[in-house]
């Protein structure tokens, strides 16, 4: 998968990439495993009469061809299996992140937010548990906005969350283990189609918000009007919308990025799309002094992405004589 180019070293030859893979696999969940398992057991037996692992290196790519060009959807999702594995074991390792220039580190983004106080990702129910007039599962871009104006109201708010609380002081470093940690079914969610495409779901206080991108877009006028013709929701037009979007933004501190900060992958593809004559900019994100971490997918070490665990759990977590509480819940 990596054969050694451009003074990158070899995979395997060069650099330890099952290692990394192995540890990873001996975190996740036993359901997740067992898929695993089940389709790497699929992989090795899909050449049949011949197995994967024994068939030489000009088989293994005809073989790798054909699952490329196959139009059975089990083949893409296999194939993905094995790019996932293979990148994730070679990119993590020093002498890979070395070679390309990678550097892991930061200082706190100016103006962050404190982070939300009270008992948040640890609260066990007493005695035959809590009462509460409201119970939300799941805190994050949907729940916790919800949980936030039930208790500006005056609500006893109770949220449900899969995962942990986990903030910049305590974010994992390493990213396979902030993989298990944060994420659904260890980064595995995986949405049918051609090609299968990886969803980041996290299960976390705050949710997905956690550890998406944080860019950040209004509904388009489109799907308004799809939503319009084919629901029958005639009022949620762009004017009637306006007000709730600015509320929103305001919370979220979403703002465009900076150029200093889009990086020069941008600035070519905003080359690009000038000379070709097509609209383009950058991206607005929900950020508070960012200061270019590059890790928004392993958790803001900087504290400057604003999602909702910072935000609206806040928020509802400082209602006045109302707590939203946050108590993990295991999902079996």
């Amino acid at each position: 998968m990596a054969p050694g180019i451009d003074g990158l070293p070899a995979a395997e030859r060069d650099v330890d990439v099952s290692g990394p893979v192995a540890r990873f696999l001996g975190s996740v969940s036993p359901r997740v495993l067992r898929r695993l398992k089940l389709g790497l057991l699929a992989f090795e037996w899909l050449p049949f009469p011949w197995r994967f692992s024994r068939l030489d290196q000009a088989a293994r790519e005809d073989f790798l061809l054909h699952l490329e060009k196959s139009s059975l959807s089990l083949h893409h999702d296999l194939l993905l299996m094995a790019k996932l594995f293979s990148t994730l074991g070679y990119a993590v390792t020093p002498q890979v992140q070395e070679r390309i220039g990678i550097e892991i580190g930061c200082a706190l983004a100016d103006g962050a937010l404190p982070e939300p106080a009270g008992p948040l990702g640890d609260l066990e129910p007493a005695g035959d548990g809590e009462e509460c007039d409201v119970v939300i599962v799941g805190s994050g871009a949907g729940g916790a906005v919800a949980a936030a104006c039930l208790a500006e109201e005056g609500l006893d708010v109770l949220v449900l969350e899969a995962g942990g609380h986990y903030n910049r002081e305590n974010y994992p470093t390493d990213h396979l283990e902030a993989i298990t940690a944060l994420y659904r079914d260890a980064g595995l969610t995986i949405a049918a189609g051609r090609p299968p495409i990886p969803v980041p779901v996290a299960k976390v206080v705050g949710g997905t918000t956690v550890i998406n991108s944080g860019t950040c877009f209004r509904t388009p006028a489109p799907v308004l009007e799809l939503w319009r013709e084919r629901f029958g929701l005639d009022e949620l037009t762009e004017p009637a919308l306006e007000p709730f979007f600015r509320r929103v933004e305001r919370t979220l501190n979403v703002a465009q990025v900076p150029a200093k900060l889009a990086g020069r992958n941008a600035a070519v593809v905003r080359r690009g799309a000038e000379a070709l004559g097509w609209s383009g900019d950058f991206l607005y994100r929900n950020v508070r002094g960012c200061v270019g971490s590059g890790v928004c997918a392993f958790g803001c070490p900087a504290g400057a992405k604003q999602h909702v665990g910072i935000t609206y759990v806040s928020q509802a977590d400082a209602a006045a004589d109302v707590v939203a509480e946050i108590q993990a819940a295991p999902v079996a």
